[in-house]
């Protein structure tokens, strides 16, 4: 399937609006503790790691 420049467009919007979002969310936690759970599989002990904000 090919995208038209203005389908590129829009998914750009879309994404940007998400990063700042997360951002936002990311930024309300920095400097608290965080919950830190650990899910199974992964290559390394960091891709286990799940904090309360990935939730």
């Amino acid at each position: 399937m090919r995208l038209s420049a203005e389908d590129l467009i829009q998914l750009v919007g879309c994404a940007a609006t998400a990063v700042k979002e997360a951002g936002v969310l990311i930024a309300q936690h920095d400097g608290r503790e965080v919950l830190v759970q650990h899910k199974a599989g992964g290559e390394s002990l960091a891709s286990q790691v799940v904090t309360e904000v990935d939730i």
